[in-house]
């Protein structure tokens, strides 16, 4: 059921800014791009890399 998260998410809500920097510092720290693009990237590598910051 977890697909289902993004749908009950309020995107204005401080909690989602705190949880993309959290992300974005994990990205940084495993020496990686630390901009959250997902699809934007146009590469399965990048989106992948930022589904497994979202599992830790």
């Amino acid at each position: 059921m977890s697909e289902l998260l993004a749908a009950f998410v309020m995107p204005n809500d401080p909690a989602v800014d705190k949880t993309l920097r959290a992300a974005s510092d994990v990205l940084r720290r495993a020496g990686k791009k630390d901009g959250i693009d997902g699809y934007e990237a146009k590469s399965r590598t990048r989106v992948w890399s930022e589904r497994e910051v979202g599992r830790t």
